[in-house]
């Protein structure tokens, strides 16, 4: 069989490594990888050198709280597009359509609100921890008002209002998304692993372990986050501990030594630079999610109640379901420690 030959274009621009290696932090640099690509036999971008004519990274909209959850497959790509399904809804203010599911015999704890939701048969306006029967009758006040529950079954549900807002729909979370374990060991699987994920970070920071031979990480060689901030494209170098790469919110969300708002932070791209090369290699987009976790706690505790001890895996479970349904992907080691230290399992 007669081999096609690959061709690779690789445009360099003159960039001293000195002055990338002196900004420690990234931030403030007038530069970012250019944007001319190339792509290698093995199908990776590569983006060599540095200018200054940088375009902005695209607008994130984050989505809501709580919003309709349309189930489509537990396979990674389609469920991702389920997540984003799910939250259209929500925004667009459209009221909720489907099968009523309520089951009348049984009782459910409110794990989270969204919006003002009162149970009409016993006057009560629902909060975190409050318990409905499924023959209740509640009043939204909005189309866009949402209610994360758990039922005597042990599993999740979203309840959402029909266009009458005077009664209301329930659907179960069925999305199960594995935790990332183990050590990343090559680009590939490292690009999968983010591809354009909202990636859940409890107690602000996320070590996520890399393999060296691919990636070695020293003066030389490191990850750097690229994002917008009020117009302005900011790159953040990211420090490692062995071979295990840092996301830190409170050094993430600093340019020039000064914290800034998450909020006004979009279009995040993580990058492996070489500084002997020049050369920077986009691995991938994705958001980190770092979660109010006051309220998280709070939420996961009505979880947690509706299960007897000892039922430790089980109660995981459905903490995983949860916070994959609502905030995003989590990954085992951070989830494991975090889970440890607020609830000691």
């Amino acid at each position: 069989m007669k081999k096609t030959p690959v061709i690779i274009l690789l445009v360099v621009v003159s960039a001293t490594s000195s002055h990338i290696n002196n900004t420690k932090s990234f931030a403030g640099l007038n530069a970012a990888p250019i944007a001319e690509q190339a792509q290698d036999c093995q199908g990776k971008t590569i983006l060599t050198g540095y200018h200054s004519n940088v375009g902005h990274a695209g607008v994130h909209t984050p989505k809501p709280p709580l919003g309709p959850y349309t189930p489509e497959s537990s396979s990674g790509q389609a469920v991702r597009d389920s997540r984003q399904a799910y939250i259209t809804p929500a925004i667009s203010g459209q009221p909720w359509t489907g099968s009523l599911l309520t089951d009348t015999l049984s009782t459910y704890t409110v794990i989270k609100a969204k919006g003002k939701i009162r149970n009409t048969s016993t006057k009560e306006w629902l909060k975190p921890l409050s318990q409905f029967s499924g023959k209740d009758t509640l009043s939204f006040d909005t189309k866009d008002a949402r209610l994360a529950l758990i039922g005597q079954d042990k599993k999740t549900y979203i309840a959402g209002p029909r266009s009458d807002l005077a009664s209301y729909i329930l659907k179960p979370v069925t999305s199960r998304f594995g935790t990332r374990p183990g050590k990343i060991l090559n680009y590939i699987s490292f690009q999968r692993y983010l591809a354009g994920q909202e990636l859940l970070i409890l107690g602000g920071r996320l070590a996520i372990e890399v393999g060296g031979e691919e990636f070695p990480m020293d003066e030389q060689h490191f990850f750097y986050i690229r994002y917008s901030w009020r117009g302005e494209t900011i790159n953040k170098r990211l420090r490692h501990s062995g071979d295990k790469l840092i996301i830190d919110k409170e050094e993430l969300y600093k340019v020039d030594e000064k914290p800034i708002t998450q909020s006004e932070v979009a279009g995040y791209v993580l990058y492996y630079y070489d500084a002997g090369e020049q050369t920077s290699l986009k691995i991938n987009e994705f958001t980190p999610v770092f979660p109010d976790e006051r309220a998280l706690k709070e939420e996961l505790r009505a979880i947690i109640s509706a299960f007897s001890p000892p039922a430790t895996e089980k109660i995981k479970s459905a903490v995983e379901d949860y916070l994959f349904d609502q905030y995003g992907v989590p990954e085992k080691a951070n989830l494991n420690e975090w889970l440890e230290a607020n609830f000691s399992f």
